[in-house]
């Protein structure tokens, strides 16, 4: 399951979730990629955030509805 897309907030959804196993790991915006630049055109870039998306906690954006927890 991937996090960290706009419509995501910091909701209870992963506990209200029916599903027993999963793995969670958050979006990024590899350079070079559309998302990329329009997370840099809306300053939701951050710096020394990891844009390998191989690693699953580490992210170069700021997800929209998640500002108050970053």
């Amino acid at each position: 399951m991937m996090v960290g897309f706009d419509h995501d907030g910091p909701d209870k959804f992963v506990r209200a979730s029916p599903i027993p196993i999963f793995t969670l790991s958050a979006l990024v915006a590899p350079a070079a990629t559309p998302l990329f630049v329009r997370m840099k055109q809306e300053a939701r870039l951050i710096d020394g955030g990891s844009d390998v998306a191989g690693t699953p906690w580490d992210t170069n954006i700021i997800p929209s509805l998640m500002r108050a927890i970053i």
